[in-house]
C-alpha cells in the first residue's frame, strides 16, 4: 500500500491518497481512494491522533503504520446542508401489515437458537456440514433483507441467548457485510459466515466458565484458549466438514497482522484475507458486548481502539472499510445531537459522519410520543456525541425504531 500527501497549493488543504493492495478484491471500498481535507475542519483531532506539521503547514500526518483511509473517515467534518426537519411516525400493529416473510430479528435469532443446538450437539450430526451451511444462508438471507436490523442487534439484542454463541452470530453478521463491501463471491461469503459461525466451537465450554469469572485467568485456562483453533478445526473434520476455506477461517481467526497471534504466529500476506475479515468481526463485536468482567464499549470506542491501539495487528484497511460499511456512529448507537436531543442511528445518512437518527428524547429531555426522524447532515442537528444506555436514560424495543421487521 503505498501513500501520498500532497499540498495543493491552497490554504490549509492536504490532499492524501491511499492505493490499496487489494486491488480488485478491494475496489468498493479500498481502491485509489482520494479524501480532500480541510484542516480548519477538524475537530478535537489530538484527541483521536498525534499530530505534526508537514511542509509548514499545521496539519495531521498520520504514523505510517496507520492507513490514511481510515484516519480520514474518522476525522472528516463534512459541511453541514439546511433543509426541513419532519416528523415520522413509528409503525405499530394497527398501521403496519405484518411483513410476508418472518421479521428480520426472529430469523436472526432462529438461526442462533438453531447454531446452539448443532455447536453443543454436532457429534451426532449425520450431516453436519449441510446443517452448518443451511444456518449460515438462512442467516445471510435475514442480514440482506435487514442490515441495519441486524447491526442494531449486536448492541441491542445482547438478551438473546448465551454469550458464547450469540458473539459467533454477531461475528458473521459484521463479517458478511464486510466481505460483500469487497466484492467477495457467494461461495466465499458463505465460508466467511460458515467460519465465524463456527469458529470458538473448539472452546464452547470454556468461553461460558470464562465470561462468568472475574479473577484472572490460570495457565491451563490460557492453554486452552491457545489450542482451541485447532481443536475446532478437529472436531469439524471428525463431524464431516471438508472445506478448507471454512476450516482455514476456524484455524487461524487468532493470527495477527504483526504475527504476534496464535496458533502458529503467522503474519501479513500469510493470512488470508477472509481470516482478517473474520478476526477484525471478532475484535469489534467482543468490544461492544457487555462481559461480567467488564462494560461494553460504545462502538466509535471500539473503532478507535481497533484502529489505534490495534493498528499493527488488525489490517487498517478494513477497518476503514467496515467504517463505510456501517458508519462512524453504526446503526444501533444512542447518540445526543447538537440540538440536544438523544436518539438511537436507525441507519447510514448522507456519509459517515452523518447518519439517520431516530429522535426518542426531546429538548426538554422528556420521551417523545412519537420518535422523529433527523438528518443528523443538517445544521443544528449534527450529533455531538455517542451515548451509553444508562447516560441516555432512555430503554426501547428495536421494532419502535425499524418497524416489524424487527419483532422478535
Amino acid at each position: 500500500m503505498g501513500q501520498t500527501l500532497v499540498d495543493d497549493g491552497r490554504h490549509g488543504l492536504l490532499m492524501m491518497k491511499t492505493v490499496s493492495s487489494y486491488r480488485h478484491r478491494a475496489r468498493n471500498c479500498l481502491m485509489e481512494t482520494t479524501f480532500f481535507a480541510k484542516i480548519s475542519q477538524f475537530q478535537q483531532i489530538d484527541e483521536i491522533l498525534p499530530t505534526r506539521p508537514y511542509n509548514g503547514v499545521q496539519g495531521f500526518l498520520p504514523d505510517p503504520a496507520v492507513s490514511a483511509v481510515a484516519i480520514s473517515v474518522l476525522t472528516m467534518r463534512p459541511e453541514r446542508k439546511t433543509m426541513e426537519q419532519r416528523p415520522i411516525e413509528m409503525p405499530d400493529e394497527t398501521t403496519v401489515a405484518p411483513p410476508s416473510r418472518q421479521p428480520v430479528l426472529r430469523r436472526i435469532n432462529e438461526a442462533q437458537r438453531a447454531l446452539e443446538y448443532l455447536l453443543f450437539n454436532v457429534d451426532r450430526e449425520a450431516d453436519a456440514q449441510a446443517r452448518f451451511l443451511d444456518v449460515a444462508g438462512k442467516l445471510i438471507a435475514a442480514v440482506e433483507d435487514g442490515p441495519d436490523i441486524a447491526l442494531a442487534a449486536i448492541l441491542h439484542n445482547q438478551d438473546e441467548g448465551s454469550y458464547a454463541v450469540r458473539h459467533c452470530i454477531d461475528t458473521a453478521v459484521v463479517a458478511m457485510l464486510v466481505a460483500r463491501a469487497l466484492d467477495k463471491l457467494p461461495h466465499q461469503i458463505l465460508a466467511i459466515v460458515a467460519g465465524a459461525l463456527t469458529m470458538n466451537i473448539g472452546m464452547l465450554h470454556k468461553h461460558e466458565q470464562l465470561q462468568g469469572r472475574l479473577n484472572a485467568i490460570s495457565n491451563d485456562e490460557l492453554a486452552a484458549i491457545h489450542a482451541h483453533p485447532q481443536e475446532g478445526v478437529d472436531i469439524l473434520r471428525r463431524a464431516g466438514i471438508t472445506d478448507e476455506e471454512w476450516l482455514d477461517c476456524v484455524l487461524l481467526h487468532h493470527e495477527n497482522e504483526d504475527g504476534s497471534g496464535y496458533p502458529f504466529g503467522r503474519s501479513g500476506d500469510d493470512i488470508p484475507l477472509n481470516v482478517k475479515i473474520i478476526a477484525l468481526a471478532d475484535r469489534y463485536c467482543a468490544r461492544v458486548s457487555s462481559r461480567s468482567y467488564r462494560r461494553s464499549l460504545l462502538p466509535i470506542e471500539a473503532l478507535r481502539d481497533i484502529l489505534l491501539a490495534d493498528h499493527q495487528i488488525v489490517d487498517p484497511m478494513l477497518t476503514a472499510c467496515f467504517i463505510r460499511v456501517a458508519g462512524m456512529y453504526p446503526t444501533g448507537a444512542v447518540v445526543r445531537l447538537a440540538s440536544g436531543e438523544i436518539g438511537v442511528v436507525a441507519g447510514k445518512g448522507s456519509d459517515s459522519t452523518a447518519p439517520a437518527v431516530q429522535v426518542l428524547v426531546g429538548v426538554d429531555g422528556v420521551l417523545l410520543a412519537a420518535p422523529l426522524r433527523r438528518d443528523t447532515g443538517v445544521a443544528g442537528f449534527g450529533v455531538r456525541e455517542m451515548l451509553s444506555g444508562e447516560q441516555a436514560g432512555v430503554r426501547f424495543r428495536m421494532w419502535q425504531v425499524w418497524g416489524e421487521d424487527a419483532r422478535a
